[in-house]
């Protein structure tokens, strides 16, 4: 059991699982498991992937595009690749 106490859910689930629910019936398919990368400077591979319900992918995605965090991918053409993380590209 990952949270322990009877918790069948690990922390970071509980704390994500209110702002997930609040989309139910709102979007499509919210809580579908969806990839995403943990570093969004890195493309997909195993050790840069984990699993979370869509509704968590979207916020997330917003919120790096918001940031400016996928610049790079537009700037360069195409999804990043899975190889070394390259160094910011100036001030945030």
């Amino acid at each position: 059991r990952a949270g322990g106490k009877g918790d069948l859910f690990p922390p970071s689930l509980q704390k994500w699982r209110p702002f997930c629910l609040q989309f139910e019936g709102a979007v499509e398919d919210f809580n579908f498991g969806t990839l995403l990368r943990l570093d969004c400077r890195r493309g997909y591979s195993e050790e840069n992937t984990v699993l979370v319900p869509r509704i968590q992918f979207l916020a997330i995605e917003i919120a790096r595009n918001r940031e400016g965090c996928n610049a790079a991918v537009y700037r360069h053409g195409g999804a990043p690749e899975a190889g070394p993380i390259p160094e910011p590209a100036g001030p945030r």
